[in-house]
């Protein structure tokens, strides 16, 4: 059997709209994000999940807890792992303040490694697809988060503009076999 992962980046915060790193930086949604936590859930209502897991931080959290409360579930659990990476002295920054004065980002100070990054994701992700074997769930987090996956799983390929509030980006993750499918967005999915 195999699990279905729905991977939902959060709604806006007013940092997305400053174009600020927001990373473990704790802000929470606007009224544009709450208003996108409901659309989402809407579009995740015949999805039959399973449950609900968001990443700590409350922009997640506020976003998993609009689809659980439309489905019906409990509480979104929260795992730590779920977090944005670290963006260490550059959390609050602006982007143009950031390419300014850290051209290398990999040289940000107290930056999390790629490496922290993809072992912590990758963990989570295959504790969760075992738990859920043979169910759907719906994983709320955040987009640097997402396209480190997706980079992982499909190189390149992948359109990561398409990373936006509340989008949702399906994997399909066999816990016996270890081989994960991206299967693409929700409405690419059939919902099955």
């Amino acid at each position: 059997m195999s699990s279905t992962l729905h991977l939902v980046r959060h709604g806006q915060t007013e940092w997305n709209v400053q174009h600020r790193y927001q990373g473990q930086t704790d802000i929470l949604l606007n009224a544009t994000g709450r208003a996108q936590a409901q659309e989402v859930a809407e579009s995740l209502r015949t999805v039959p999940l399973a449950a609900v897991v968001t990443s700590t931080l409350g922009r997640a959290h506020a976003t998993g807890r609009a689809i659980a409360d439309l489905q019906r579930l409990p509480l979104p659990a929260t795992d730590a792992r779920l977090m944005e990476r670290h963006f260490g002295v550059a959390e609050g920054l602006e982007d143009d303040e950031v390419k300014s004065r850290f051209p290398d980002r990999n040289l940000i100070p107290g930056r999390e490694s790629d490496e922290e990054l993809r072992s912590r994701a990758f963990a989570v992700l295959e504790e969760l697809a075992a738990a859920f074997d043979g169910e759907q769930i719906a994983i709320v987090t955040h987009g640097g988060w997402i396209a480190m996956v997706l980079r992982e799983l499909v190189g390149e390929a992948y359109d990561y503009s398409s990373i936006t509030n509340c989008s949702v980006h399906t994997l399909r993750w066999d816990a016996a076999t270890g081989r994960v499918d991206v299967v693409g967005a929700v409405e690419e999915t059939a919902l099955n």
